[in-house]
């Protein structure tokens, strides 16, 4: 575990716990799970929390791993208690309270991705629910993944056909693209200073940068690119 130094009442803390996954007669698999640590924060009591023993932060933040639900988590220092939350939600609320550790995944999986589709390395959760960008933005990351970000043409000819499949009628789909300078490119948020290795824009797109900063998958132009106003309430597509 590795402290950094700070000034504040609250500390941010990056842990990483490594869980060795064996059969009986050797090792088969290295996993590095990051989390992050907040002091002073606890998870907030509720139907999906459970309070059990652990002996350290980082038996906690092991159990927590354990659970197949479990993104965030809490240790009290005083009572050696672990509170898993298991609701399947990385931003479960946290409250102040003192000798108290919160946990966090850094990166998660949800294991009951209900309705998503997988190609390659990826899992997509297309959300018919709408929402801002910036809504749609922290939603994903609540659930542990992201807007997507799509890379070349065969994973955007995988998520045309499945978004054609789905025929909603919905508006469009948020991706995780931003105009970041304004210009006639925009840039995927992961990579802010690099081009994007793939596009599909529509023809003409994109064509306000100033007022059109966010990437959208639009409906009439059958899925092809768009730049759209960051404010329009769209549904999104989440990649983990």
């Amino acid at each position: 575990m590795m402290i950094t130094d700070s000034d504040c009442l609250r500390m941010y803390v990056v842990m990483t716990v490594t869980v060795l996954c064996f059969s009986s007669s050797h090792f088969s698999e290295l996993t590095e799970v990051i989390f992050t640590v907040h002091s002073e924060e606890s998870v907030l009591s509720s139907q999906y929390t459970d309070d059990v023993y652990a002996e350290s932060l980082s038996m906690c933040a092991l159990m927590c791993l354990l659970q197949e639900k479990c993104c965030v988590a809490s240790f009290s220092d005083e009572t050696s208690m672990c509170r898993l939350d298991k609701s399947e939600n990385c931003c479960a609320v946290t409250i102040l309270a003192v000798g108290s550790r919160a946990l966090k995944q850094n990166k998660y999986y949800p294991p009951a991705c209900t309705k998503c589709v997988s190609f390659g390395m990826s899992t997509y959760k297309i959300i018919e629910v709408t929402a801002t960008w910036s809504e749609a933005m922290n939603n994903c990351s609540c659930f542990g993944g992201n807007l997507a970000e799509i890379e070349t043409e065969a994973e955007s000819e995988f998520i045309t056909n499945e978004l054609f499949t789905r025929n909603t009628g919905v508006f469009g789909y948020w991706l995780g693209g931003y105009n970041f300078n304004k210009d006639s490119d925009l840039e995927w948020i992961s990579n802010p200073n690099e081009r994007m290795p793939y596009f599909n824009f529509a023809p003409n797109e994109p064509n306000q940068p100033d007022s059109e900063r966010c990437l959208m998958a639009f409906t009439n132009f059958n899925f092809e690119w768009v730049d759209g106003n960051c404010h329009w309430i769209s549904a999104y597509i989440c990649e983990f």
